[in-house]
């Protein structure tokens, strides 16, 4: 049971209050043209060769975490982004975590209420289904 970089990133990006935005780094615009320049040709006809652009064998992918970027390599985009994340793993693993005011934790309510800092982390599905688990009330997605 392996977790992947991207995961284990984004479970510390919670914990942190960051959060990673992954960008493809587009690699038709590195691509060279196959156009024959030389007036001779070659040993077939132009209509003999493949014309639609072949996918890259490595994929870039950049990732941005709270002001840092990350490149991530790889032989699918998956891959790219498992390498970005790795990168940003090994940086932000060294950070200290942010402080917190005292007499506070994680998920510690004042007056009844979650703080609003900790809601800002957690998804909009994610707070539905609290409250709704707080109230005891059924939840359905559609």
């Amino acid at each position: 049971e392996s977790i992947t970089p991207t995961v284990e990133l984004n479970a510390l990006c919670m914990r942190l209050g960051k959060k990673p935005m992954y960008k493809p780094v587009d690699p038709y615009s590195r691509m060279q043209s196959t156009y024959n320049y030389n007036m001779r040709g070659g040993a077939y006809p132009p209509r003999y060769f493949y014309p639609f652009p072949v996918p890259p064998l490595l994929y870039q992918v950049e990732l941005s975490v709270g002001g840092q970027q990350f490149n991530g390599k790889g032989k699918t985009r998956q891959a790219a982004k498992h390498d970005a994340a790795a990168k940003a793993l090994r940086t932000l693993q060294s950070e200290p975590p942010p402080e917190r005011p005292e007499g506070r934790r994680l998920g510690e309510q004042v007056n009844g209420r979650e703080s609003e800092e900790e809601n800002l982390n957690k998804s909009e599905i994610s707070q539905v289904f609290e409250i709704a688990l707080k109230r005891n009330l059924p939840v359905n997605f559609e």
